[in-house]
């Protein structure tokens, strides 16, 4: 039986939990404890948005990104701004690609 992954579920559950009554130091310090196990929780508008990620993501962390080094959560964060704008170029260039064509682009 995987003993740390089942404590790291129930560690998740009680931050979700601590959301819940609003206790943000106990969700700050489970949140910074799961970051060091690279597991990573975001708040979103449906819920806690939960990374499992390996040590082999943070091997493409450069730091000339940015001037200043970047911890593991602020790159994951980095990340996921750049995978957003990625996936709203790619649509873009789907819809006018679509219709320039005289497809349908909805």
């Amino acid at each position: 039986m995987d003993f740390e992954s089942k404590y790291i579920e129930e560690l998740i559950e009680e931050r979700k939990i601590a959301r819940e009554i609003k206790n943000w130091k106990l969700c700050d310090e489970i949140r910074n404890y799961l970051d060091l196990k690279n597991i990573f929780i975001f708040d979103t508008k449906l819920g806690q948005e939960i990374w499992y990620l390996t040590e082999g993501y943070f091997k493409r962390k450069d730091n000339s990104i940015t001037t200043t080094a970047m911890s593991n959560r602020q790159f994951v964060e980095y990340r996921i701004q750049q995978d957003i704008k990625d996936e709203n170029n790619f649509n873009a260039w789907l819809y006018s690609t679509r219709k320039s064509a005289g497809l349908k682009t909805d």
